[in-house]
């Protein structure tokens, strides 16, 4: 599965000769520059800001999305090589030499987001560090559990409703039945990634810096946009991760 703000073609090999060719037989400066371009669509239906987004080609040239710019939904915007006058539908890099090798490239898309890690909740028969207002440490709100008042979970769990297993004053609390599991039915593991999936659809691949390659599996009501969150196996794994503004790779196209 690819996400829905994706590259959809590459036109590498402009029109004609790529430079202008003198009397004397030198060749001059390149031309057809505009010719030379690259596609990206946003099919999902939400506007995306593009803000610290870049295309970048294989030799390591990076165009920089403007600052502020908006791929508007079920959208395309033409990334030119040379360049001209930027509006909604088409952006100059502003090179005076061909980008994209003729003979073959890889055009790769990354967008800025924010990462925050979570588990799949931890069970407390009392609030653990209460004075510390990081770890947010929520009571049971369930219905279902309204025999058992005094069992906290973390705030995982609390936004997850799908609380863990424990012991309350002898008494067992039984785990949530789909604990551990997914919105797309799934067992959390390293590599689950919750995230919108308007935009970034159930089996996405991402590559997150530090943590590695990782599958959407997992949805959240604060995950909106470019938010993404991060399995871990306990809750202080995912506290020491935290939140983490990343450069994330999210679609590659060889041409």
């Amino acid at each position: 599965m690819i996400p829905k703000i994706r590259i959809v073609d590459v036109h590498k090999d402009a029109s004609g000769k790529d430079r202008f060719v003198d009397s004397s037989g030198k060749a001059r400066q390149f031309i057809n520059l505009n010719d030379e371009y690259a596609i990206i669509e946003n099919s999902s239906n939400i506007d995306v800001k593009l803000d610290g987004w870049y295309l970048r080609d294989a030799a390591g040239h990076k165009f920089r999305f403007p600052k502020g710019f908006v791929l508007k939904k079920n959208s395309r915007v033409t990334i030119h090589t040379g360049t001209g006058a930027n509006t909604t539908t088409h952006l100059y890099w502003g090179h005076k030499m061909h980008m994209w090798n003729n003979e073959g490239d890889v055009a790769i898309l990354f967008a800025r987001m924010k990462t925050t890690g979570y588990c799949s909740g931890e069970f407390y028969d009392k609030p653990k560090h209460s004075n510390d207002k990081s770890l947010r440490h929520y009571k049971c709100n369930l219905k279902s559990h309204k025999s058992y008042p005094t069992h906290y979970y973390c705030y995982c769990t609390y936004n997850l409703n799908k609380h863990a297993a424990g012991v309350v004053n002898g008494k067992e609390v039984p785990a949530h039945p789909k604990y551990n599991i997914t919105a797309s039915g799934t067992s959390c593991k390293h590599g689950t990634l919750a995230a919108d999936t308007r935009i970034f659809p159930f089996g996405t691949k991402l590559e997150i810096p530090v943590y590695g390659k990782g599958t959407v599996e997992d949805v959240g009501k604060a995950i909106k946009k470019m938010c993404i969150d991060l399995w871990f196996p306990s809750h202080q794994k995912a506290l020491e991760w935290g939140v983490e503004e990343l450069t994330v790779e999210i679609h590659r196209l060889v041409v």
